[in-house]
């Protein structure tokens, strides 16, 4: 079978679409492709791929999406006729159109509040015991939260709570080795805020979160990239309430397996200096 060829749409409502906004820009193109057959539209010559700029004149417009969707006809080399299928190419610039809500600009930075959940297995109940931030504790010292679950197989617990993602677009000069090295530096085995600290406003317009010492545990930072010259920072960390948020809280056990004496806290993560400039 010869190679599929992808024409470019120029119909009404199929004709492509360029648009400039405070965000970059963004595209699309459709083009038609004589196969039933998703996969083979796709690949058909004509379509560009992912990261494909938009042209010469715009190469930060690059390809970020491509659906292929069938639309009628089938494939016979018998009769020789074929389906229809046309494939959405959807272009953007930085990380896509919604992608960032602020200017890709030196400086520019904001937060992305995100909600976390899980399950653990938790071998005592818990009291109406109040920690320092409003936390509730390991068990009061009480026979009914004493005694381990299930004779000490204890039960699984639902956890939530909210991380944030922190993005900041940094000209190219100012990323120097200082930088990098606190990045590895917090990366290493987590790291906790030993500083008060401050995030950029949550999606650029909300509220500015201030972390107090002991609230922000760096989980990661993610790939480097370069957008519209600019190099994007982007870090996770979890975050808690209180001093005590990242710290293992428990209490010893007697020789009968039962939490009876006072409450202990251990801390399982560095308390470092978080770098102001990484965020804001």
């Amino acid at each position: 079978m010869a190679d599929l060829i992808a024409r470019l749409l120029t119909e009404p409502g199929l004709a492509p679409v360029r648009r400039r906004h405070t965000r970059g820009e963004d595209g699309v193109r459709v083009y038609q492709v004589l196969t039933h057959d998703e996969d083979s539209a796709e690949s058909a010559v004509g379509v560009p791929a992912i990261g494909d700029a938009w042209s010469p004149a715009r190469p930060t417009l690059t390809v970020r999406e491509i659906e292929a969707r069938y639309l009628a006809g089938t494939d016979d080399t018998l009769t020789g006729t074929r389906g229809i299928c046309h494939v959405k190419v959807t272009y953007g610039t930085g990380w896509g159109a919604a992608a960032s809500p602020v200017p890709e600009v030196a400086n520019a930075a904001y937060t992305r509040l995100l909600p976390i959940a899980g399950q653990v297995t938790v071998f005592y109940g818990i009291a109406e015991e109040e920690l320092p931030g409003g936390q509730s504790g390991p068990p009061a010292v009480s026979m009914g939260n004493a005694v381990p679950i299930n004779g000490g197989t204890g039960t699984t617990r639902n956890v939530c709570g909210f991380s944030v993602e922190v993005i900041k677009y940094l000209p190219v000069a100012a990323f120097d080795l200082s930088l990098i090295r606190a990045i590895v530096s917090l990366s290493r085995d987590g790291a906790i805020n030993a500083n008060r600290i401050m995030l950029p406003p949550i999606l650029g317009v909300g509220p500015v979160l201030t972390m107090e010492p002991g609230e922000a545990l760096y989980v990661q930072a993610q790939e480097l990239e370069i957008v519209n010259g600019l190099v994007v920072l982007r870090h996770s960390m979890s975050l808690a309430e209180g001093e005590d948020g990242h710290r293992y809280l428990w209490r010893a056990l007697n020789d009968k397996g039962e939490q009876r004496g006072p409450l202990l806290k251990t801390d399982l993560y560095r308390r470092v200096n978080f770098p102001q400039e990484l965020f804001q």
